[in-house]
């Protein structure tokens, strides 16, 4: 469990948004899902992301765990 928790907090540790939007767009993807409310990363850095440019992702659904945008053609 140690290991694990440790791993996770590794993976978003100084996360870099513009290597996430690169490997974002690299996917495809039209709709982005993030997860959150887990002790271990409370509020994900995705979140800071997508909040930060409301033109790329709107928000299409959102509950106490987490919320799904729509991923503007332009990013993908």
């Amino acid at each position: 469990r140690d290991m694990s928790i440790a791993c996770i907090r590794a993976t978003v540790a100084d996360a870099d948004e513009k290597t996430w939007r690169e490997n974002l767009r690299k996917t495809g993807a039209s709709y982005l899902v993030i997860g959150y409310g887990l002790e271990i990363v409370p509020r994900p850095p995705e979140l800071e992301f997508v909040k930060r440019d409301p033109s790329a992702f709107r928000k299409v659904f959102e509950c106490a765990t987490g919320e799904i945008y729509s991923i503007d053609p332009g990013e993908r």
